[in-house]
């Protein structure tokens, strides 16, 4: 009897280590396909057109890492529940590092008027990042300042799709620090040409003086 039940347990153990043998072996389970890999402040919003002289309208994203993202499945969304229904960008599209990326046909999605432009995970409802803005000129974009910093307060009839956004004097008011490109000291005379920083001294203020 005693032989029997040594039998059992030898043969309970046996079957627990094939059973163990088999969960090692077996490969980890791959990534589940159509999800976004991104997360909060990872990509963001970057500069949104609402109201393009054309008639396409685009949202363009900005990577804030040292890396390149993977933003395919992840979406694009107006406001919430009430808008347009979410664009998804296609699987395997990549963001560089520090780099932008622009959507592709949007005409009439964004409200002229004042909208919500969203970044969402695959479920279409994690919000990544977002941004609500007010009645748009033609032309005129709302964006980051600089790329990844805090929006600007106004909108730019100058905007850099694809590119760094650069500020402007577009409303008459310097909303950066000031660069000194060139003092010219000669006999009596003297040229001081200032400009906001990062803008070309060719459309800097000039002022000129006597001493």
């Amino acid at each position: 009897m005693c032989k029997v039940r040594h039998a059992n347990v030898f043969l309970i153990i046996g079957l627990i280590g094939v059973v163990l043998f088999t969960l090692i072996s077996m490969p980890a389970p791959a990534k589940a396909t159509g999800t976004c890999a991104l997360t909060a402040n990872q990509v963001v919003i970057n500069e949104i057109m609402p109201r393009p002289a054309d008639t396409v309208e685009w949202v363009e994203l900005y990577n804030k890492t040292d890396t390149v993202l993977d933003i395919g499945n992840c979406y694009i969304d107006d406001v919430a529940d009430t808008g347009g229904s979410p664009i998804q960008i296609a699987a395997g599209t990549t963001i560089p590092a520090h780099g932008f990326w622009v959507t592709l046909d949007m005409s009439t999605y964004i409200n002229n008027d004042g909208d919500y432009v969203r970044l969402l995970s695959d479920d279409a409802t994690t919000v990544l990042d977002s941004y609500q803005f007010g009645a748009s000129s033609v032309g005129s974009s709302w964006y980051r300042n600089p790329d990844g910093g805090d929006w600007s307060a106004t909108a730019t009839s100058s905007p850099t799709k694809g590119f760094t956004n650069i500020d402007t004097c577009g409303d008459g008011s310097w909303k950066s620090g000031l660069e000194i490109h060139h003092i010219n000291v000669g006999q009596g005379d003297a040229t001081l040409i200032v400009s906001p920083a990062g803008k070309p001294a060719a459309t800097a203020l000039q002022q000129t003086g006597r001493r």
